[in-house]
């Protein structure tokens, strides 16, 4: 069994409400009718770098069990596992180019913070981008049918 200390259990805690409340706050846009930005990811995303792996991936469970838990209707239950596999493929590919930055390190004195960037951005959309649109390809248009009303060819 792992033990946390208080330390550990108060960052998820934090980070966890922090994504929980963030789940509620829509920025709607002007294109297909009933959707929205959501901005509950960016404290996953913060947990993920400043503390690493393991708490982004525990803070993004959380909400996802959360979110099923509070938001009422088919959305409620089909979209947060869905917005949990999208996170986990980002932070995956994130931790992957940390691992590529680590190896280079090694090598080269000193990686530059933009170089740094710029990679793990790309790795994560790139990860992201591969594993989810299959799924988004299979599983969206049924999703947001059912959620909105809306028909998606």
């Amino acid at each position: 069994m792992v033990l946390m200390n208080a330390r550990k259990v108060g960052i998820i805690i934090a980070f966890s409400a922090l994504t929980i409340v963030l789940t509620f706050v829509r920025i709607p846009v002007p294109y297909p009718p009933g959707f929205s930005y959501q901005v509950f990811e960016i404290p996953i995303v913060v947990a993920f770098l400043l503390f690493g792996f393991k708490y982004g991936i525990v803070v993004a469970l959380i909400n996802m069990v959360a979110a099923m838990t509070f938001l009422i209707g088919p959305g409620g239950l089909l979209g947060p596992p869905f917005y949990f596999a999208a996170i986990l493929w980002m932070l995956v590919g994130v931790q992957i180019s940390l691992k590529i930055v680590s190896r280079w390190s090694d090598s080269i004195k000193a990686v530059s913070a933009s170089k740094y960037v710029a990679l793990s951005t790309a790795v994560g959309i790139l990860t992201r981008t591969i594993f989810m649109l299959p799924l988004d390809w299979a599983l969206y248009g049924a999703i947001v049918s059912l959620v909105t009303g809306i028909s998606v060819p």
